[in-house]
């Protein structure tokens, strides 16, 4: 999982390289579609059982960290 989110450049929001902007930021709605595109791949990639463990966190970065 890793190297296919590194190759979509989606790495930095798992590991906290890349923190999340203020809502007030210009860059908050590109950054906030990345990290839920994230997190349907990472929904995608478990079992239904573990997804309802994850289901309820709202950044890639805690889903990665329960995971």
């Amino acid at each position: 999982m890793r190297v296919a989110l590194s190759v979509k450049n989606k790495l930095l929001l798992i590991d906290r390289t890349l923190t999340a902007p203020s809502d007030d930021n210009p860059s908050f709605v590109a950054s906030s579609r990345a990290n839920n595109v994230v997190i349907s791949w990472l929904y995608n990639s478990v079992s239904k059982e573990i997804v309802i463990s994850i289901f309820f966190a709202s950044t890639a970065h805690e889903i990665w960290e329960d995971l």
